[in-house]
């Protein structure tokens, strides 16, 4: 397993640069289009059949509000090969190492709070590999148009298979909204 030193974090701009992957800017579109003069869409908004090459990246995170924490919900396949596998239904916060853990449930929770989409640039940091980074875009849903429900998360994986041992890194944020 590849050892990783340290995690901070980012944000990075929206709409995406294109320094971004075309999962990212298609999802980022989609969502824009499904959301129309909403704040945000509902989850039943978003058809699979509409997005198909982008199915194996998705992950879907419930919040649960009563504990206020982040459950998987729907992870596609190359997400759960970088993430591990049996990640549905595992809360967040419980991923490792913590820290991950911690900053992702402080991200998700920046979501809910202000009810707008962020994109972020995980940078995996070690002392003795090479650093390795990907980039994933977070978009809030809503059933009652009001009180974000779940997130619809999409990476954009450059090289998946280097990341598959890699759980930690760098997050850089520059506050979106």
């Amino acid at each position: 397993m590849k050892q990783i030193d340290d995690v901070d974090h980012t944000y990075l701009t929206l709409p995406p640069s294109s320094e971004v992957g075309e999962n990212i800017h298609r999802i980022y579109d989609y969502w824009l289009e499904k959301k129309a003069d909403r704040v945000m869409p509902a989850r039943g908004d978003i058809k699979p059949e509409e997005i198909p090459n982008i199915l194996p990246f998705i992950a879907l995170a419930e919040h649960v509000k009563d504990v206020d924490r982040f459950r998987y919900r729907i992870a596609g396949q190359e997400t759960s090969r970088v993430h591990g596998a049996g990640i549905k239904e595992r809360f967040l916060d419980t991923l490792r190492p913590e820290k991950f853990g911690s900053l992702l449930q402080i991200h998700l929770k920046f979501v809910v709070e202000n009810k707008c989409p962020t994109l972020a640039r995980w940078t995996f940091t070690s002392k003795l590999e090479p650093t390795e980074d990907y980039n994933v875009i977070r978009l809030p849903l809503s059933d009652d148009g009001e009180i974000v429900d779940h997130i619809l998360m999409v990476p954009d994986f450059k090289d998946a298979e280097r990341l598959v041992a890699s759980n930690l890194g760098d997050y850089e944020h520059i506050l979106p909204c």
